[in-house]
């Protein structure tokens, strides 16, 4: 049984201060120092338990990092083969999900731009992608990216135009927009509230067309990760973010964060449209009410960034496993409201949502790096606070 903790300043070494690597390698380190400097850096409720101690121990070593990225890749070009109908169209709503919701909150979170306006570039998406598969003779899979930049070139002048409104009436634009274009197709269009059936898309065959969801649900949820992930460490994304905390201390030191909004914007269009794309590229039919469904586009992704945690990148990606594994459970309706429930009831006690509870802890038993801040040694306190 080992003897009572050293304190800091009685000449003996504190555990919480003495450096992992040295608790690695240097077996003479006493096995009670190892054992608070776990306890230490345990956050929240895990701290002292023997779970937490446990995955402690398996934390990834600097030169092992693309291991778990390799087989994330691995597990994912398997899937088509694993999984059925069902799976593959699951995976496709959370990657559809997971995207329009990072988008969101990169223009509501990080430039503090609220946009409704999903709708309207979905419904482009998909009515692009089926012209260009059913008139143009484009293959399917291809289409896709087809439909991305032809969402974006239609967002270009809509985002200049809501962009010079003021900010109630830019948000309320968008839904307009999106009614509007489903009106116009209407009026040209007398069986699109029918949907029309796309034949080259059920000519892939279940394998193909499951493998091309999936892999393009997953390039596009990488590519979302990755270019949200550089703006917000970008000058770009510096200035948006200082024009939404002060614009006129922004303008003043020569920032600029028109452009990077608008091209925030339209980048976000293009993801949009390929997100549509992808949907009915899964289900081969485009209707019109499923293509500018303002409660799919909008509504689900708003609420998955908001109890995710938006303006940040690993908030919306864990706001979108909760809101379909909440519309999967309690229904459309059901999931929704519930969802809801939850945004409401974690916003009024933190911001950032769940990434604010997660993040912290993922860094800290996968690399090690620590959820609190250490007092300095000799503090009067050993109280610990959030980074």
């Amino acid at each position: 049984m080992s003897g009572p903790a050293p304190k800091p300043g009685d000449g003996a070494e504190d555990a919480s201060l003495v450096p992992l690597e040295l608790l690695s390698e240097d077996s003479s380190v006493p096995s009670d120092v190892a054992s608070q400097h776990r306890d230490a850096t345990a956050a929240g409720w895990w701290r002292g338990r023997r779970v937490g101690r446990w995955l402690g121990r398996w934390r990834v070593p600097q030169d092992r990092r693309l291991v778990g990225p390799v087989l994330a890749a691995l597990v994912v070009l398997s899937l088509p083969w694993w999984v059925g109908s069902y799976g593959a169209e699951l995976l496709v709503e959370l990657a559809v999900v997971a995207v329009l919701a990072q988008w969101w909150s990169l223009l509501a979170g990080a430039a503090g731009v609220i946009s409704l306006s999903g709708a309207f570039h979905a419904g482009t998406g998909a009515y692009a992608w089926l012209l260009l598969v059913r008139y143009a003779g484009v293959p399917p899979v291809v289409a896709v990216m087809g439909a991305a930049l032809v969402s974006a070139a239609v967002a270009a002048p809509a985002a200049w135009a809501l962009r010079r409104l003021p900010a109630p009436w830019a948000a309320v634009g968008g839904l307009v927009l999106a009614a509007a274009g489903s009106a116009m197709v209407t009026a040209i269009d007398g069986s699109a509230e029918r949907g029309r059936t796309v034949r080259a898309a059920a000519t892939l065959g279940p394998l193909l067309r499951r493998s091309a969801t999936i892999w393009l649900g997953a390039l596009l949820v990488v590519a979302t990760v990755l270019v949200a992930a550089a703006f917000l460490r970008s000058e770009a994304g510096l200035a948006v973010r200082a024009a939404r905390d002060d614009e006129e201390a922004a303008v003043a030191l020569g920032l600029k964060p028109e452009k990077p909004i608008l091209a925030l914007w339209i980048a976000g269009a293009a993801a949009t449209g390929a997100a549509a794309g992808l949907v009915h590229l899964s289900s081969g039919v485009v209707a019109v009410g499923e293509a500018f469904d303002p409660l799919r586009w909008v509504l689900v992704p708003v609420l998955a960034a908001l109890l995710g945690g938006s303006g940040m990148v690993g908030g919306p990606m864990l706001g979108a496993v909760a809101v379909v594994a909440a519309e999967r459970l309690l229904g459309t309706a059901g999931g929704l409201v519930a969802v809801s429930l939850s945004a409401s009831w974690l916003l009024l006690g933190r911001a950032d949502g769940l990434a604010g509870l997660v993040v912290p802890w993922v860094r800290e038993l996968l690399w090690g790096q620590d959820a609190t801040v250490r007092e300095p040694p000799g503090s009067s306190t050993g109280s610990t606070g959030r980074r």
